[in-house]
């Protein structure tokens, strides 16, 4: 598990949340994220661009819903549309660069990510 420093934070329950941890994908969460995958509605033949990048970012989410743990932020509030609603797009990227690292390398949770630019040149 990684600590991940956000820069805009998460706010539930008119408090912000900074810092966020960020645990690897466990076998049943991924098939948590599989489940609500296969839930969501099919997209039509002729997607757009914006429908195909909306359903890869709510996909990413989805798993991300699975991993993330932020205190004072109930498991069951921290869906894929909650994160799609609260997240800002510069913390996105924070955590993205996060959960590369995540997936590639272990590492001490003592390392934190302050920005998706420093974060990617690790």
């Amino acid at each position: 598990m990684i600590t991940v420093k956000l820069t805009h934070g998460l706010t539930y329950q008119d408090k912000t949340v900074a810092e966020i941890r960020l645990k690897p994908l466990s076998v049943g969460g991924e098939l948590a994220a599989f489940s609500l995958i296969d839930d969501l509605p099919e997209l039509p033949g002729d997607a757009t661009k914006a429908e195909l990048l909306q359903r890869d970012v709510i996909e990413t989410l989805t798993y991300w819903s699975q991993q993330i743990v932020a205190d004072n932020i109930p498991s069951d509030i921290m869906t894929a549309q909650w994160l799609m609603d609260n997240l800002s797009t510069q913390d996105y990227h924070i955590v993205m660069a996060a959960q590369e690292d995540l997936r590639l390398k272990p590492f001490s949770s003592a390392r934190f990510y302050h920005d998706a630019p420093a974060a990617a040149e690790q």
